[in-house]
């Protein structure tokens, strides 16, 4: 059984919480549903991203990147372009 929802408060400027309070139950629900949804997303995107990164460093670790070449490598002058 899920859990019971949370209330949370949201400041937003006096349109929208006019457009809130004026729309029927179903729509203040549509309404939650998808900015729960939205924050979800955004919460899980980062987390892969995170553990992908986290993937990318392991491997770069195993091959032999250190601290200190990194370093060295960000701080090395881009090639130019000239030709």
């Amino acid at each position: 059984m899920p859990a019971p929802p949370s209330r949370v408060t949201l400041c937003v400027d006096p349109t929208t919480a006019r457009a809130y309070h004026d729309a029927s139950q179903a729509d203040r629900e549509r309404a939650e549903s998808a900015f729960a949804l939205s924050l979800r997303g955004k919460r899980e995107a980062a987390e892969e991203l995170s553990r992908y990164m986290d993937e990318v460093g392991r491997a770069a670790q195993e091959r032999g990147l250190t601290p200190e070449l990194l370093d060295e490598m960000l701080s090395e002058d881009p090639p130019s372009d000239e030709k």
